[in-house]
């Protein structure tokens, strides 16, 4: 940590243990600086992980955040396990980032849009990396769940994907274009609407010498949508079924099942490399996640709730909505949402078997977010 760093700042400083913690630590961190205007540093960053410190994503958002938000910052590169951030303005205009692996674009996506979308003017991104991987959302996610839902919360993106990039190479470009001005509403999700449709949709994707081979892409599609539109059907529910057949740097499989109720969304996915896994287990696996979900009676799915429990925490009031379970993600995202906003207090009711009742409430006076540029010089005084 710089000290001089530390000393010029006038406001706060924020301290985070980021041992017990992934990215969403950083990306939260990130964020909700860049919205309070109160800098941070973290220590220890992912010291549990296989690879602790910051990976190519967590350092390339990083290092993003502290140009789009004229920050000064340290420790951002590959592998440093601490870092400092301290911002003087939010994120605007147009910018095109490169993760320069098979990073996800949709974790880097996670940390700007919502800095950018409460800026007066907004901006556009243009995100090189991966887009397609095991242990992020994945594009179809952002567009089936993340979008419709955000949508609810009061919040719009618009979205496209020219190239798909698969894990290990990457090579995918995601373009997004944020409105400025927004603000998130808050919202209360206890009941679930009626299931209007439910989809099985199998994405099959590689090089071009992979690609162009509609019946073996109908057969493994035969294979995994079938498996898992089977499992579903055996429950009483009507499927749908989509094959996608999209050109990649990289091969690979994925399957998913996306719930719609009304306008709200669930989606569920198995990722696997091309024969890394037997297709009927991709489909059996996905559809035993969507039939856990279905049966609780949750309104959010488990990712959905981690991540819109930053926008709503950013809501003016109370809000309130049911996901199935408290995952290790959840708690830690909330703990660290409450460091940022003090007036916060995010609790966990177990309200049923497989179902928990997630309450945001307002526990004292509630400051403007969302600050203009003067207001942002008037907070923080950077050396």
């Amino acid at each position: 940590m710089d000290e001089s760093l530390e000393t010029s700042i006038t406001v706060p400083w924020i301290v985070v243990d980021g041992r017990e913690g992934g990215g969403q630590l950083l990306r939260t961190s990130l964020a909700m600086s860049t919205l309070c205007a109160r800098p941070f540093r973290m220590e220890h960053i992912r010291a549990h992980r296989p690879q602790s410190g910051l990976r190519a994503q967590h350092s390339t958002a990083a290092q993003a955040m502290t140009e789009l938000c004229g920050a000064t910052s340290t420790g951002v590169s590959v592998g440093s396990d601490a870092m400092s951030f301290a911002p003087t303005h939010l994120p605007s205009g147009e910018h095109a980032l490169s993760i320069g692996t098979a990073g996800s674009t949709s974790l880097v996506l996670h940390t700007i849009f919502y800095p950018m979308a409460l800026s007066e003017e907004g901006g556009s991104l243009q995100l090189y990396g991966g887009t397609h991987g095991a242990f992020a959302p994945t594009w179809d996610y952002l567009e089936a769940v993340w979008q419709p839902l955000l949508k609810q919360c009061g919040l719009a993106v618009e979205m496209e994907l020219p190239y798909y990039g698969l894990y290990p190479r990457g090579g995918g470009q995601l373009n997004v274009t944020i409105p400025g001005g927004q603000r998130p509403l808050p919202v209360r999700w206890l009941e679930r609407p009626a299931l209007t449709r439910l989809v099985v949709r199998t994405l099959i994707a590689g090089p071009d010498e992979l690609e162009g081979r509609a019946d073996s892409d109908g057969e493994l599609e035969e294979e995994i949508g079938g498996a898992a539109a089977e499992w579903l059907e055996r429950m009483g529910y009507t499927v749908e079924r989509e094959l996608h057949s999209r050109k990649a740097s990289s091969p690979g499989v994925l399957v998913y099942v996306f719930c719609e109720f009304g306008e709200m969304r669930a989606g569920f996915t198995v990722w696997s490399r091309k024969h890394q896994k037997a297709s009927e287990a991709l489909g059996s696996e996905v559809a035993s996640l969507a039939l856990r979900f279905l049966s609780s009676g949750a309104v959010l799915d488990e990712h959905a709730a981690d991540q819109l429990l930053l926008p709503l925490s950013l809501a003016p009031g109370d809000s309130v909505f049911t996901t199935p379970e408290v995952t290790a993600h959840l708690r830690s995202n909330a703990a660290l949402l409450e460091q940022f906003l003090p007036w916060r207090k995010i609790r966990f009711e177990e309200c049923s078997e497989g179902m928990v009742k997630v309450s945001i409430e307002q526990k004292g006076p509630r400051p403007d977010l969302g600050l203009n540029a003067e207001e942002w010089e008037e907070r923080t005084d950077v050396d």
